[in-house]
């Protein structure tokens, strides 16, 4: 019986270093009411750096959630999953100004602020959310719990346009977290807008662009030379030859 036991740890034990080797980081989930720790373990592949920035991608994920549940995520399903910074803060103070909060590097986050959106007595699983890259489709929004598409975010496929992608959490679910997306030649700002049953809109603007030189003038249409473009929440450089 000893020997079988003995056995029995020994392959225990040789299982848990077989799985920890498909992982190479860990990627902690702040934001959660949840009594246990909630990250994500992640086969981090290839690492970028932009301006100090270091972007990190994953070809594989594992998800430990707020049940205690750990499970695996192939990337391919939507590209490789990729960082971004993730931004708290505690409920504001009288005059809005932020009195707390925290950053970390993240590879999911819970949207709205704190996990647990839907009470204790509630069957709806809380959605855990990540972003995921891929040259020729750019940049877009994942549920990891349901495997669905929230948003397509950006279609450029240069891995430095997200160098600076962040989300800037609300202190409540009900309220709108912002996502920011800023690199190599990139700035845009979108919101997440909640609704009653925990599903969450991405706003954007759906302006007319506007045009402007490079000491400020604004033009009806491009001008010949160094152009800068404002569309909707979008800002770029281009040249006109």
């Amino acid at each position: 019986m000893k020997r079988l036991i003995i056995l029995l740890f020994v392959a225990l034990s040789l299982h848990l270093v077989m799985d920890a080797q498909t992982y190479n980081s860990v990627f902690p989930i702040a934001n959660t009411v949840s009594n246990r720790p909630e990250f994500v373990a992640a086969n981090v592949y290839s690492t970028q750096e932009y301006m100090g920035k270091t972007i990190y991608l994953a070809d594989q994920i594992g998800l430990y959630d707020s049940n205690g549940i750990f499970r695996e995520l192939e990337s391919p399903l939507f590209g490789s999953f990729i960082s971004f910074t993730y931004v708290t803060k505690s409920k504001a103070a009288y005059n809005g100004a932020w009195n707390s909060g925290a950053e970390t590097t993240q590879m999911a986050f819970h949207p709205g602020g704190r996990g647990n959106h839907y009470g204790q007595n509630s069957m709806k699983e809380e959605p855990n959310y990540a972003f995921c890259f891929n040259e020729d489709n750019g940049l877009s929004l994942y549920d990891l719990n349901t495997l669905q598409k929230v948003a397509v975010l950006d279609n450029g496929g240069n891995i430095k346009q997200y160098a600076s992608l962040t989300v800037f959490a609300s202190s409540d679910y009900t309220m709108e977290d912002y996502i920011v997306i800023v690199g190599q030649q990139k700035f845009k700002i979108y919101g997440t807008l909640p609704d009653t049953n925990g599903v969450r809109a991405i706003s954007y603007s759906g302006a007319e662009p506007s045009y402007f030189g490079i000491n400020g003038q604004k033009y009806d249409e491009p001008q010949q030379g160094f152009d800068i473009v404002v569309d909707g929440q979008e800002t770029k450089k281009i040249i006109v030859k």
